[in-house]
């Protein structure tokens, strides 16, 4: 199934489910702005065998950590469910690799450069809990379509690949109502298995940020 097609039918799913639900003092649209920490699994290894499979002998140091944000709109079906979609970009995994054999058009030498998500969409059905003194918890299940490049250069040459894939994520967090229309999130999101293998390297991202959410 193609990604722009696995997205499409799971926004038709979860409007269909979500029309049956009750609670529509608590309907409404709400946008959002979150930021923070991106960590990828992608290890040196890991790097190593997309290397291979391109032909190339390498042994990588990776850094794993950068900045993502996210920009996302969403609509409450009741006080206990909602449906969010938006854009997510995950930031980049830093590498340094030496290269003791390559293949033809190559030579032994290094190659530097970053795993980067170029962005992409993602759409998430969203479980709460609300709590008391303005405070809720929830947890969500959802979809992602994201573009992942491999771009690199040094003494050995230059390699540049890309990579659109969909897959899914789930993530859990806590909010709180500083008004009737302003509230702030803290969320954890697993983006599992984004990019390829043998092209860019494939890894679970996680994304754990702060924002604010403005309800209409």
């Amino acid at each position: 199934m193609k990604a722009n097609t696995l997205i499409a039918a799971g926004a038709a799913c979860l409007m269909l489910g979500a029309s049956s639900l009750a609670g529509a003092a608590e309907r409404g649209w709400y946008l959002g702005l979150s930021g923070g920490e991106t960590r990828s699994d992608l290890g040196g290894s890991d790097l190593d065998s997309t290397w291979s499979s391109q032909g190339f002998t390498a042994s990588s140091s990776v850094d794993s950590t950068d900045n993502g944000w996210k920009l996302y709109a969403g609509y409450n079906y009741s006080k206990y469910f909602a449906v969010e979609g938006g854009w997510v970009d995950l930031g980049k995994v830093s590498f340094n690799s030496t290269v003791s054999a390559a293949p033809a058009g190559y030579s032994a030498g290094t190659l530097n450069g970053d795993v980067k998500t170029k962005g992409g969409v993602f759409l998430d059905a969203v479980g709460k809990l609300p709590l008391q003194n303005n405070f809720s918890v929830f947890g969500k299940l959802g979809l992602y379509d994201i573009e992942t490049e491999l771009n690199a250069s040094g003494t050995s040459g230059t390699v540049n690949n890309s990579e659109t894939r969909a897959g899914y994520k789930y993530g859990v967090g806590a909010g709180y109502d500083f008004a009737r229309n302003l509230g702030a999130r803290l969320e954890w999101e697993r983006f599992n298995k984004v990019g390829d293998k043998n092209k860019t390297g494939e890894a679970d991202i996680d994304l754990l940020s702060v924002g604010l959410t403005y309800k209409f």
